[in-house]
């Protein structure tokens, strides 16, 4: 639950879609998950998270993503390939 002018931060990697990922994300296509979406687990020696969902989205689609929600897109600051996104809650 948020209140109306709520800030949102977000950071992500905003990196070329290596070609051997292509087919990964057909797969994923296929089974009706969401495009730019990876399945993941964190390992250190004999220790494993579980599966997660990570969003790979790059910037430029942040404005579609918030489309018919009342998030708006505020800033988006860029270091590399590493960015941080701003979202506030309209009112």
């Amino acid at each position: 639950m948020a209140a109306p002018g709520a800030l949102l931060f977000g950071d992500g990697l905003d990196v070329p879609t290596p070609p051997d990922r292509l087919s990964y994300e057909q797969w994923n296509s296929e089974r009706g998950r969401p495009e730019g979406f990876v399945r993941i687990r964190l390992r250190d020696r004999l220790l494993a998270s579980d599966w997660f969902e990570y969003a790979m989205i790059p910037p430029s689609d942040l404005d579609r993503i918030l489309e018919g929600t009342r998030w708006e897109l505020k800033s988006v600051e860029k270091s590399a390939v590493h960015y941080l996104a701003t979202l506030r809650l309209r009112d």
